[in-house]
């Protein structure tokens, strides 16, 4: 049996997950990976388009292992297999294993050594090991600064790609998506509300406010 878990497609509005890996492999990190973080850079050592967030990242990480992974200012594709293996290497002894597929949610199931799984707790593990590697933090950020490298108006680029993919009328603006998208008050309305409340073509609708939300320059990652 599998379910989906930590589904990371549309958390802060726009992240989705990335890679074609597998969790359950080998990790290359050590044993001692998931040692408590020891280093305390200040913000000045991060720079690039995305310092502040990154420096925001680095001081809520718990291991010292992917504190180092991002003190180079940057995410790249070797730190997130890094810290996805952390995350399955911390799962693996509590009886789970994982797989991310591109463009799907993280998958689980049992190892072959649970055989009575307790979903109750593996939702509590799931929580407990994407605490200690900041999982789902990394892949955010990671999804975050590779669809938009030079931070661009993210609001901007979203309504510029849902204007190209019909979604919105041509002079849809910026205020709009802000107030339909429930940025302003916490409620959606217009097509975003079609789209949760399973109006109209929601299907189509919702695809294209995913795929605008979450890669609205349409870049390869």
């Amino acid at each position: 049996m599998t379910r989906k878990s930590l589904n990371l497609f549309f958390v802060l509005a726009f992240s989705a997950m990335f890679l074609s890996v597998s969790l359950s492999g080998c990790s290359n990190l050590s044993k001692g990976s998931l040692a408590p973080k020891t280093t305390n850079l200040d913000e000045s050592h991060f720079t690039g388009p995305y310092a502040s967030e990154i420096y925001q990242l680095y001081k809520m990480v718990k291991s010292e292992s992917v504190a180092k992974l991002i003190e180079d200012s940057d995410i790249s594709e070797q730190d997130i297999n890094d810290v996805n293996n952390m995350f399955s290497e911390c799962m693996k002894p509590k009886g789970w294993k994982y797989v991310v597929e591109k463009g799907k949610d993280l998958q689980v199931s049992p190892t072959d050594e649970n055989k009575n799984p307790n979903w109750d707790k593996e939702s509590q593990d799931e929580a407990s090991c994407n605490a200690e590697t900041n999982f789902s933090d990394v892949q955010i950020l990671y999804n975050t600064i590779h669809s938009n490298p030079e931070k661009l108006d993210r609001s901007k680029i979203i309504v510029e790609c849902l204007i190209k993919m019909g979604t919105v009328p041509n002079g849809y603006t910026v205020d709009e998506y802000k107030y339909d998208s429930g940025a302003v008050d916490q409620v959606q309305h217009g097509v975003f509300e079609e789209a949760s409340k399973g109006k109209g073509e929601t299907s189509d609708i919702g695809r294209s406010i995913s795929v605008c939300q979450n890669n609205p320059l349409g870049l390869n990652f």
